[in-house]
């Protein structure tokens, strides 16, 4: 099945970024892959595509880890569906992250419960979100 809905994964670890890339594109979505928030950042402030979904790692090294991306996107673009991922289920950043109302899938995950977590993100953004292509063939209408 191939959906519309662009999804950005950010996610150091290189095998791990890997294969849930190849996750996702499998599910049928446009996935454009980051390995750290600082290069996530400047993939959405280009600005060269909707962007549905960011799909990121809690714990990361650097100056921003994945709270404080989702934060960064959220103000950027506040329609993104945001789904957090996280090998620390434990850690305080998840009551963090769920104090922000963001959704945290623990690794290790199956793909079938990483299929239907962003399923469900996506689907709470509103059938309201339409993409850049659909808004300007409305105006032109």
């Amino acid at each position: 099945m191939k959906h519309k809905e662009t999804v950005l994964l950010v996610e150091d670890d290189a095998t791990v970024r890997s294969v849930l890339s190849e996750q996702l594109s499998g599910f049928g979505y446009r996935c454009i892959a980051a390995a750290n928030a600082i290069d996530a950042t400047q993939i959405i402030e280009a600005n060269l595509f909707q962007l549905d979904l960011l799909v990121t790692d809690i714990k990361m090294p650097g100056a921003l880890d994945g709270l404080a991306l989702a934060e960064k996107v959220r103000a950027l673009q506040p329609d993104v569906a945001i789904l957090l991922i996280s090998g620390y289920p434990d850690a305080p950043v998840m009551t963090s992250a769920d104090a922000h109302g963001y959704r945290v899938l623990a690794k290790p995950f199956r793909q079938s419960q990483l299929e239907a977590a962003v399923a469900e993100e996506l689907g709470r953004r509103g059938a309201s979100v339409v993409s850049l292509d659909e808004a300007r063939d409305k105006n032109r209408s």
